[in-house]
């Protein structure tokens, strides 16, 4: 098992530029999941490098972990890296690294990045054997990560950290496969591969089921597939309903009390601030904006909530964005007092009713706006244009079909 780097802290802190309590916890929380889970490697991922390259590398190393940074090199002695780890499985021996395109670190201070595809040759020169190797790829772009695909070597495995590039498979059999992970943080990418020695070129298996739709000939298809080795990606989503160590799902409840606790404390009443009042206030002056609202998916995200198997309706911070204005200054504070404002309201995506009217106009709402709660890592799928049409108040909608597509 490999962690492709990034697990230790959420996109949402670097869209934010900073890290808070609650980043730290969730930190802590899954450097002790790699303790229990024990992977093979761990690559250290610019993202998780946030808080300081010390703090990540010392989460890591308590927990008996020395990560891969193959082409980065800290100022700080006492940050412990590898350039690859590898290992052995049924006489194969793989070889892990970890690559950082040069602007991905900009802006981290105490690190100095390398080329990558120059750090890669002159690794694999010293390595020794290496019958497969795995490239895991933070901030790739396009052309670099397509001269990293057709460069010669060993069998390759490129994980694109972010999946963000667009280069499409090289051919049926090729050497490299690119694995493009799903949402972040979200789900599991699993790859099974069948080995065959000397094989000079991978096959995905899952072009057998690409020959039946387009009607390629099977017969070529297995020809191709005899000659090399196969690989076969599948993903699985995280959540609760997926029976778990106890000794994890132990620390995820630690987690959530903690959360449902502090993090409600750890917010301060502002003074002064604008009260919420809920949507119903909103619909005394605007009946029709309101009945366009209550067609939304907007209005039934408290239900949503509800049915979350992990929990999430006494989770504040899934609370926050299911409710309007909780833990926000002149919103509630509690969640047995969020009744009245259940669901994304006007308030939500407007500014709070006590200052209209006779005070600031609405809000503008625009995609940063959206994207508090539409984060990447909490919908990485998320695009403005599509996503608002289903959402706006400004126009009638059929509840039954107005459904964002999936």
């Amino acid at each position: 098992m490999v962690d492709a780097g990034d697990s230790l802290i959420s996109a949402d802190a670097k869209r934010r530029g900073s890290v808070n309590a609650q980043n730290v916890k969730k930190s802590e929380l899954m450097a002790d999941f790699l303790k229990i889970t024990k992977p093979d490697a761990i690559a250290l991922g610019d993202v998780d490098m946030i808080a300081g390259p010390a703090a990540a590398d010392t989460l890591l190393t308590s927990r008996g972990f020395t990560p891969i940074a193959t082409n980065a090199r800290f100022d700080n002695p006492e940050i412990k890296t590898v350039p690859y780890v590898a290992w052995e499985s049924a006489g194969y021996r793989f070889v892990i690294v970890n690559l950082f395109a040069q602007k991905s670190l900009a802006g981290v201070e105490g690190v100095t990045v390398s080329e990558p595809l120059a750090a890669l040759d002159a690794l694999v020169a010293s390595a020794g054997k290496v019958d497969v190797l795995v490239v895991c790829c933070h901030r790739f772009e396009d052309p670099l990560i397509r001269r990293l695909a057709e460069k010669e070597g060993p069998l390759r495995i490129i994980i694109d950290a972010e999946g963000a590039t667009r280069v499409r498979g090289i051919s049926a059999t090729t050497r490299t496969i690119l694995a493009k992970p799903p949402g972040r943080g979200t789900e599991l990418l699993r790859a099974d591969l069948y080995m065959k020695r000397g094989a000079p070129s991978w096959y995905q298996m899952d072009r057998y089921a690409d020959a039946v739709r387009t009607g390629k000939p099977l017969e070529a298809e297995a020809a191709a597939a005899a000659e090399c080795s196969l690989v076969d990606f599948d993903a699985k989503k995280l959540s609760g309903t997926i029976k778990g160590d106890p000794a994890v799902l132990k620390r995820i409840d630690e987690y959530k009390a903690w959360s449902r606790q502090a993090m409600m404390a750890d917010v301060p009443e502002v003074a002064g601030a604008p009260k919420y009042t809920g949507a119903e206030a909103c619909g005394a002056c605007h009946k029709e904006q309101l009945a366009n609202w209550k067609a939304t998916v907007h209005a039934e995200a408290w239900e949503s909530l509800e049915k979350d198997p992990d929990g999430g309706a006494q989770d504040p911070e899934c609370v926050s964005c299911h409710v309007s204005g909780f833990l926000q200054p002149g919103g509630v504070r509690k969640i047995e007092d969020t009744g009245p404002f259940r669901g994304v309201q006007c308030e939500s995506c407007h500014a709070p009713v006590a200052t209209h009217p006779g005070g600031a106009k609405h809000g503008k709402i625009g995609e940063a706006l959206c994207k508090n709660c539409h984060s990447e890592t909490r919908d990485p799928d998320f695009v403005y244009a599509t996503y608002l049409k289903f959402a706006t108040c400004t126009k009638p909608h059929d509840p039954a079909t107005n459904r964002v597509p999936r």
